[in-house]
């Protein structure tokens, strides 16, 4: 998934579930950074980078902050 081109960062809600999410660079797939079940019960809030992208796994909510 990539997100919109003004995305700031991202919201991800691990609340009610057990799944993650992982973020790579675009240009050699490299991984960055992830959330997952070490945060179960939180929001996690990440400064994103435009030549990013992520995968997720089961179903997981993530909201975009995007740049006016």
């Amino acid at each position: 998934m990539k997100p919109p081109k003004s995305t700031v960062a991202i919201i991800v809600d691990i609340c009610n579930n057990r799944a993650a999410i992982r973020i790579f660079e675009m240009q050699s797939n490299d991984y960055i950074d992830g959330v997952g079940t070490e945060e179960a019960g939180k929001l996690v809030i990440v400064l994103w980078q435009s030549n990013w992208f992520y995968w997720y796994t089961k179903s997981l909510y993530v909201g975009h902050i995007l740049k006016k």
